[in-house]
């Protein structure tokens, strides 16, 4: 469970070092949160101030994706944000296959979101030096599933892109 000052912290933004010792101690979370709703914590990773924010939000986790070529560690599956803020993408939640600890999922953004980073340093680059080429990196976050202030699941999140 989260207490007052957990959610707090989690609001105004953490480092990974306060993660480690809040969280590593949760346990480990069967996926099994299918077609409910769900409030949760939207929690999102900057490389730049190394911090995590925490937004507050409302989803509703979907059926799993029907792709050709399945993911051999983690299985995806639609989310629908029920909050104004997220309506407008499509977005895709991914859970371990294997049950894994909490953390996992914030050591997964986090180098995703490190390798965005970096991509758009090297964007720049490309830009100053006129060479019109973008490279795209797909943002990840983490989706801290609650009931009340109990934490419930945890999936990592990324927009839907259509391809294999």
């Amino acid at each position: 469970s989260l207490d007052d000052d957990d959610y707090r912290s989690f609001l105004s933004s953490v480092k990974h070092e306060w993660l480690v010792r809040r969280l590593k101690d949760t346990g480990i979370f069967k996926p099994r949160l299918l077609h409910q709703a769900y409030n949760a914590l939207l929690l999102k990773y900057s490389k730049k101030s190394g911090l995590w924010t925490a937004q507050e939000t409302a989803v509703y986790i979907g059926d799993y994706l029907t792709v050709e070529k399945k993911g051999k560690q983690r299985n995806a599956f639609w989310i629908h944000f029920l909050h104004q803020d997220e309506v407008l993408g499509r977005y895709v939640g991914k859970e371990y296959k294997d049950q894994k600890k909490l953390l996992y999922h914030f050591s997964d953004v986090e180098r995703q979101m490190t390798a965005q980073y970096y991509v758009t340093e090297f964007n720049k680059r490309l830009y100053e030096l006129g060479v019109p080429t973008q490279i795209f990196y797909i943002p990840s976050s983490v989706l801290l599933i609650l009931e009340g202030r109990t934490m419930k699941g945890c999936v990592s999140l990324e927009p839907y892109m259509l391809g294999e």
